[in-house]
């Protein structure tokens, strides 16, 4: 599907934009500039979380329009969320997954898609990474309740809503997205775990991703 709407937009000679708006994310342009700086890696591993509940009114299974929400090949946290999970994650980091490891479940709702997975990949220098993904746990460890970029979500109590990913490199570790970041000072006689770690912190305006995808749409048009 999607190499034939390339194909009828270049005919038509129109330009498309795919819908990965979280590249545009000002949280997302500074993690990538921090993950991919000199003073950070090489990248070691990185792990992420995607999990929240959507309501049963989210699946309404008895309107056919919905239907393709639970059926396989079309509906599923891996199609629908997960590959903005690893959109992002490739965008970050600047590297290719080789090689996935992968089990999921469905035991939550006992539809044909799954609700609930794991997912372990090797990046093309080495790096590995874990993924934990479910639709089906009422939780605040997701992009969307992390980030607070979408209004949609509600705000989530307690002191923070804490980190959806971490990346961890040689020299430093970043969590996402509040941006702290942990490494090892130059006053440390001997980096390693028996030295206390140095704390930095960054917190960029937020901007509507959305908006600011539009924006770079109509610069490229």
């Amino acid at each position: 599907s999607a190499l034939r709407l390339v194909v009828l937009a270049e005919k038509a000679g129109v330009l498309i934009l795919v819908g990965h708006q979280r590249r545009h994310s000002v949280f997302v342009q500074r993690a990538r500039d921090l993950v991919q700086d000199a003073n950070f890696g090489p990248l070691r591993g990185l792990t992420a979380e995607f999990a929240l509940l959507k309501p049963e009114s989210y699946f309404k299974r008895d309107d056919p329009r919905l239907a393709w929400r639970g059926q396989k090949g079309k509906g599923g946290p891996v199609l629908i969320n997960l590959i903005h999970e690893l959109d992002l994650l490739r965008y970050i980091t600047g590297h290719e997954v080789t090689t996935v490891f992968a089990a999921t479940s469905s035991a939550a709702r006992a539809a044909e898609v799954e609700d609930t997975g794991a997912v372990t990949v090797v990046l093309d220098h080495g790096a590995v990474g874990t993924f934990f993904f479910s639709d089906a746990a009422p939780s605040p460890w997701s992009y969307e309740f992390t980030t607070q970029e979408n209004k949609k979500y509600p705000p989530v109590p307690g002191s923070g809503p804490g980190d959806c990913y971490h990346f961890m490199g040689a020299q430093r570790s970043l969590a996402f997205p509040s941006l702290r970041s942990y490494r090892y000072g130059q006053e440390v006689a001997e980096a390693g775990w028996d030295a206390p770690l140095t704390l930095e912190e960054d917190t960029p305006q937020k901007e509507d991703p959305i908006r600011l995808q539009m924006t770079h749409f109509v610069k490229v048009c």
